[in-house]
């Protein structure tokens, strides 16, 4: 019986490589390999495809370039905001912290 489940693997695995092998020769076969890589190529290079490294490089620096535009504007609009403060230390802080940092020695501790 082990026999004759291991021949009816061989021949139907054999006929299914055969048949396979056929079909990716031919021009619909080349298709779904082509169709297969650009779907690969995708999720790999996160959505360019089967691109160049130019191309890659310079859709990079494009999305770069917006992402450090969208940035100034925000800056700017903070910088236009009259309600933004920028923050003011007052003498006394700065004396106190540079008391408690003294103060706090390893061998204090």
């Amino acid at each position: 019986m082990k026999k004759r489940r291991f021949l009816a693997g061989i021949i139907l695995g054999s006929a299914t490589g055969y048949l396979v092998s056929k079909y990716l020769v031919s021009e619909k076969g080349q298709k779904a390999l082509e169709n297969v890589k650009m779907i690969r190529g995708d999720f790999n290079n996160g959505g360019f495809g089967l691109a160049d490294k130019d191309t890659l490089v310079s859709d990079f620096n494009n999305k770069t370039e917006s992402l450090k535009n969208s940035l100034k504007d925000k800056t700017q609009e903070l910088k236009d905001d009259e309600e933004a403060t920028d923050v003011v230390f007052d003498e006394d802080d700065i004396k106190q912290t540079d008391k408690d940092d003294q103060t706090q020695t390893p061998d204090n501790k």
